[in-house]
């Protein structure tokens, strides 16, 4: 009897052994999961990857993109950081940071993450807006300028760019800068609010 109970657990064992998942299926799961907005699946699939391997840098990444798509900006926080923590040249994780940062009301903080992010991938054009983006939170106009205009060097089709300028130049008063902003993008496919043209209309003529 204790022989049969023996080779019993052996096989249950070994079943288990088949059937367990390695720490890249779950991720890859969680991959799926994230791209259908499945957040909550998305989750558990990047904590039992990491559950079996703590130093998987990447799902750690994923688990805070999880979290920030859920708002859940302190988690979120925590996974980007042990990403970086993993992988010091995760400029995505890093950029993210940024984000939450300037979304927190902490724009020293967001800035210096966002140029971290930069100093790594000088090409990466979500940095440099997100960087213009805090920039013009903080009301430091020219450097935000400078920032969106980096992301034109880089990529001159980079719609929403041209109406991040165009608010910018509104606020500084050079309207015509701002309506050459606007048709460009528009130009490219940029639905421009409505109420923003409206406004930039009661200050200047629209010069078409």
């Amino acid at each position: 009897m204790k022989k049969h109970i023996i080779l019993f657990s052996i096989l249950i064992l070994q079943a288990a052994a088949v059937y367990a998942q390695s720490p890249e299926e779950h991720y890859t799961q969680g991959l799926s999961y994230l791209g259908n907005n499945m957040l909550d699946e998305a989750v558990g699939e990047f904590k039992k990857s990491i559950e079996i391997d703590p130093k998987f840098a990447d799902a750690h990444k994923k688990l805070g993109i999880a979290y920030f798509r859920k708002s859940n900006f302190k988690k979120s926080l925590s996974s980007f950081n042990q990403a970086v923590v993993l992988n010091s040249y995760d400029y995505e994780s890093l950029t993210y940071m940024g984000i939450i940062y300037r979304r927190k009301d902490m724009p020293s903080k967001s800035i210096i993450m966002l140029e971290k992010a930069i100093d790594i991938n000088p090409f990466y054009e979500n940095a440099y807006y997100h960087l213009g983006n805090t920039y013009f939170r903080k009301c430091d106009f020219d450097d935000a300028i400078n920032s969106y205009n980096k992301i034109i060097e880089i990529n001159a089709d980079y719609a929403r760019v041209y109406y991040k300028l165009a608010q910018v130049y509104r606020i500084k008063k050079q309207y015509s800068l701002a309506w050459e902003n606007i048709y460009k993008a528009q130009e490219l496919g940029f639905k421009v609010p409505e109420r923003f043209i409206e406004k930039l209309k009661s200050s200047q003529k629209e010069p078409r």
